[in-house]
């Protein structure tokens, strides 16, 4: 075997040789003939390198093909967003059907799970899993099914921390229900874990007529929160003596609220989010 392959170089070496003198000859004939000598070993060549590069291409993933797979990969990216944007239209459509909310120009509604509560302040605040990625900024107002439960304090892309309408430094411009008058809604101050969450609503006329158990809606004053959100009830004065309306210093009026939302069963809440957000309280 060794034999024969020796014989099959030195015959190949030969010819080689001799087509090399032919061409260096400088004439047609030989040029010719050196061509058809060496013609079935340029194709044989050119048949392995074809071979080679097909190879190599398959491997590396840069054959000519891949132009148009990155282009079929880049259009499968593309639906998958549209059919997410899509699928949050419909989440959106099916949440204010749940919780009976109008849509409302300017606005768009967000729904989260109650990801973090601590089980000592569960009635201050609560952690949610939205954030800055899904339009939700400091102020908005937070809904538990359809009734105000505070609003958010503090926002990161994925993450944001809500504080309770019944924790002190949750503030609301609100109405009241018979009398249209105007106020400032803030947490009355939770300081046993298991206390029912109030609020005190101060700065009202303090000629204003009040009745326990009128309704309190958020007013839209300031444009941060959508107005007509209900946030609670009036409740008689907590040592239930006198009227409704404690007069402050002869010069304003406050009333308590009980807030309609249920603080011990929240498992997910509704963000009002701003189509043009504008962060702050």
């Amino acid at each position: 075997m060794r034999a024969v392959l020796t014989r099959v170089i030195v015959v190949l070496f030969a010819v080689l040789l001799i087509a090399v003198w032919l061409t260096a000859s400088g004439r047609d004939t030989a040029r010719g003939v050196a061509s058809g000598m060496t013609t079935p070993f340029t194709r044989l060549w050119d048949a392995f390198s074809e071979r080679v590069g097909t190879s190599v291409a398959t491997w590396t993933g840069k054959g000519p093909d891949e132009r148009q797979r990155q282009v079929q990969v880049e259009l499968a990216r593309l639906k998958l967003a549209v059919a997410e944007e899509e699928e949050l239209r419909r989440q959106n459509r099916e949440l204010r059907a749940y919780y009976g909310l109008p849509p409302r120009k300017g606005w768009r509604v967000v729904l989260a799970d109650v990801v973090a509560r601590d089980p000592v302040t569960w009635n201050r605040g609560f952690r949610i899993n939205r954030g800055t990625n899904d339009g939700v900024i400091p102020g908005c107002v937070v809904l538990a099914e359809s009734y105000v439960v505070g609003r958010v304090t503090e926002a990161q892309p994925g993450s944001a921390t809500v504080l309770t309408v019944g924790a002190r430094g949750c503030r609301l411009s609100v109405v009241l229900e018979a009398s249209r008058a105007t106020g400032i809604l803030e947490g009355g101050g939770v300081d046993r874990w298991q206390q029912t969450p109030e609020c005190i609503v101060d700065l009202l006329p303090r000629g204003t007529a009040v009745a326990a158990g009128e309704l309190v809606w958020t007013s839209g004053l300031g444009g941060s929160v959508p107005g007509g959100l209900v946030v609670g009830r009036v409740v008689p004065r907590p040592d239930e003596d006198g009227p409704v309306l404690d007069v402050v210093q002869g010069t304003h009026g406050r009333v308590w609220i009980a807030p309609a939302a249920t603080f011990g069963r929240l498992g997910f809440v509704a963000v009002y989010c701003p189509d043009d957000p504008v962060s702050g309280l």
